[in-house]
């Protein structure tokens, strides 16, 4: 099989450790080719984010245009979009295409800085849910999106799966790092089947930034390479995983406090 290449649509991190950065790092680690359109520019440390700069609309359709009509692209991943104008133009340029797309609802740092306004949120849920493969919120973003106090325990799953479904969601991975589960579990909800666990040893203390951006990298990754969803997030969290558990980790001067950024070609 040729390399795929994989599109990641998202933000740019001044600490490379999150965002497009972390996206390229992580399908270029797996194998893949990975080209990118950004959404927007971040001002970050390790403090947190400090500022936020999305691009004006135009770009971002230009950026998809220039790429949808001259590469083949084998997969989608998009984080972070910024703006409802942002959504609204790129829900347009996505339209007909024939290739999974993994949609990371980034909504808030971990830092805590708002990321897209809460005016956004319904623009996304309309105009950009319904196209994704599968979409990969953490609790906290679920919550957000559905406007719900869910804590991510197993007999919550078939309701967050139900109230995504109605909102023409295809397939949600929810995943588990804000839960107050014992192990690390992430949920696969699919329409008309029970959810479906995939659980590791809780890493405990690690302050890692970047996770999710890497999971769901990760997961287009695999699904580009004919995966069917189940296998996919078993590959992609598996790969973390051992990413998180080998302590492949940027040595970059840093406060001891602060958060570690993955380095997944060590």
């Amino acid at each position: 099989m040729s390399q795929p290449i994989i599109l990641s649509i998202a933000g740019s991190d001044t600490l490379a450790g999150a965002g497009i950065q972390a996206d390229l790092k992580t399908i270029q680690a797996l194998g893949g080719y990975a080209v990118t359109v950004t959404t927007a520019i971040t001002a970050q440390n390790f403090n947190g984010v400090q500022a936020v700069y999305p691009l004006p609309a135009e770009q971002i359709a230009a950026q998809c245009d220039s790429l949808l009509s001259n590469v083949q692209i084998d997969a989608i991943k998009i984080g972070q979009l910024a703006s409802a104008e942002i959504i609204q133009t790129l829900s347009q340029s996505l339209q007909g295409l024939d290739c999974p797309i993994v949609l990371d609802p980034v909504l808030i740092s971990s830092s805590g800085q708002a990321l897209l306004s809460e005016s956004a949120h319904s623009i996304i849920i309309k105009q950009l849910l319904p196209l994704a493969s599968v979409i990969t919120p953490n609790i906290p973003e679920v919550n957000a999106l559905l406007g719900t106090d869910f804590k991510g325990l197993a007999n919550e799953m078939t309701d967050i799966g139900q109230a995504f479904f109605g909102l023409g969601v295809q397939a949600v991975l929810v995943k588990g790092g804000h839960s107050s589960d014992d192990q690390a579990v992430d949920y696969l909800l699919l329409p008309n089947k029970s959810p479906q666990a995939f659980a590791s040893p809780r890493l405990v203390n690690l302050n890692v930034k970047g996770t999710g951006c890497a999971l769901s990298s990760a997961l287009a990754f695999y699904l580009s390479q004919a995966n069917n969803l189940p296998q996919a997030v078993e590959k992609a969290k598996a790969f973390l995983y051992q990413q998180l558990k080998q302590a492949h980790f940027a040595n970059i001067a840093q406060p001891s406090e602060s958060a570690r950024l993955l380095q997944p070609f060590l």
